[in-house]
């Protein structure tokens, strides 16, 4: 998360500021905001600024350009660069905003640049003749109660890098993925992955809660416009593809343990801060901030994973709104023909994102009547021998899939004599034993176009080609 720096990872974050020449700054508006040079700063309380002003049209530095950092004042030297200007913060974060301008250019405006101790921001500032203002909207963040579990699904601003760009100009692209995933993949990447297993899931709650809190409640992102919900940064949180030279093991049993669980405090999220010592949340004034070293400690203590939550982050009631069964459903097989004699198989596979293990004899496909839901005493058409019963077509192919591994249920579909051609809705329902229904994001629904008699196709003859003419000589 973009409230700490990585006291583990030597290459997390690199500051690009070579060629930068530190100017003088000027001291400007109240006196907590002070300007102090980099070798008196204290690093558990300051955030820093740097970066670039360009001329948009052509791509050239543009020297003296002003740039306001909230109250603060800071000149572009001759290549356009903004010299490492640091800032007092009030907390792990604190937004303000930055305003450039320079002769014979537009007025450029950000509203709500997010400063964080200890992690640089870059600003990419690109002028041209006209203003540029980028502002907060009215929040269109998605508002999610605390009661109805976590997002099933979040965008990702791709930028493969870890420094924290302002404006987020170096996304090469979006992706959508399960939100238990997404939490999955930053947990290794914020946290220790061989450290014990309280300190673990210490940390997947305040990963998960983080971007539950910062992205999906306050739209972070979505209110300034952009299509995604957090970047891949220490923006937010470090995110990354899976490697299969790394065992995720241990970080996503702590994720599996975890799942839902939310810190409530006056029935509302709180947002989740952690930065790498104790220490370091005590001097940044800020009472919901976890020290992961402190986490460490205390779980080599003998504390449990919410014992430690509570001692970081109290006064809070822990929930879990996570359900004891849903699935997202991933993939499943397209629509398809039948005619009289003729067989398919069809398959699907979700991930479990609720907090119950599915189990190979136990979680089963059942077939729904696609007129009356409510009919228990419907038959499919379809049926197959193979299936477990007429109203049964598959269980779960695996041994078992727990929070946040995936399961996939096969089953074979036939068209008898009987049934009349025609296009017809074929649905499923995933269920316990006990007849408890597993909720998915989306309908497990086929449409199978039946055919009275099987196709033909045409037939042609190709006479290969032995080898080509040979040129004139």
């Amino acid at each position: 998360m973009h409230t700490k720096r990585w006291f583990h990872r030597p290459t997390l974050p690199a500051v690009r500021i070579s060629g930068v020449v530190l100017l003088i700054m000027v001291i400007v508006g109240a006196a907590q905001h002070s300007i102090i040079p980099a070798h008196a700063q204290d690093p558990a309380d300051h955030g820093v600024v740097h970066g670039w002003v360009r001329d948009a049209a052509t791509g050239r530095g543009v020297a003296g350009a002003r740039v306001q950092l909230g109250s603060l004042v800071v000149a572009t030297d001759a290549t356009g660069a903004i010299p490492p200007t640091h800032l007092r913060l009030a907390g792990p974060v604190q937004a303000v905003d930055v305003e450039v301008t320079a002769l014979g250019f537009g007025r450029w405006l950000y509203v709500g640049v997010e400063l964080a101790v200890t992690h640089p921001v870059e600003l990419h500032v690109e002028l041209t003749n006209q203003p540029q203002v980028r502002q907060p909207q009215a929040n269109v963040g998605v508002a999610v109660a605390p009661f109805d579990g976590p997002p099933d699904y979040i965008k990702i601003g791709r930028t493969f890098s870890t420094s924290c760009v302002y404006p987020p100009t170096n996304v090469q692209r979006v992706d959508q993925v399960p939100f238990i995933d997404y939490v999955q993949n930053v947990l290794p990447n914020e946290w220790v992955p061989s450290w014990p297993a309280a300190s673990l899931d210490a940390g997947a709650v305040a990963a998960a809660q983080f971007a539950w809190s910062s992205a999906f409640v306050n739209g972070k992102w979505t209110r300034q416009g952009y299509p995604f919900h957090v970047v891949d940064s220490v923006c937010d949180q470090v995110y990354k593809d899976r490697s299969p030279a790394v065992n995720y093991t241990s970080t996503d049993s702590a994720v599996g343990r975890m799942w839902g669980t939310a810190l409530v405090r006056d029935n509302k999220l709180i947002t989740t801060f952690f930065r790498d010592r104790d220490e370091s949340c005590v001097r940044s004034n800020s009472n919901d901030c976890m020290g992961q070293w402190g986490s460490y400690y205390k779980a080599q203590a003998g504390l449990s994973g919410l014992q430690i939550l509570h001692h970081y982050y109290d006064p809070v009631v822990d929930v879990r709104t996570a359900p004891a069964y849903r699935g997202l459903v991933l993939r499943q097989s397209p629509d398809l023909q039948l005619w009289p004699g003729r067989t398919q198989t069809l398959s699907v596979c979700m991930r479990n994102v609720g907090r119950a293990t599915w189990q190979h004899d136990s979680s089963t496909l059942n077939t729904v009547d696609p007129l009356h839901p409510q009919n228990a005493s419907y038959v499919s058409p379809f049926a197959n021998p193979s299936w477990r019963s007429t109203q049964q077509p598959a269980t779960l192919t695996q041994v078992s899939a727990a929070t946040g591994q995936s399961g996939t249920w096969t089953f074979a579909v036939s068209a008898p004599p009987s049934l009349a051609p025609g296009t017809y809705r074929f649905v499923v329902e995933p269920r316990q034993a006990d007849g408890t229904p597993i909720p998915t994001d989306s309908p497990l629904s086929w449409t199978i176009n039946v055919l009275a008699t099987a196709p033909t196709f045409s037939q042609k003859t190709f006479l290969p080609m032995l080898s080509a003419p040979s040129a004139a000589t």
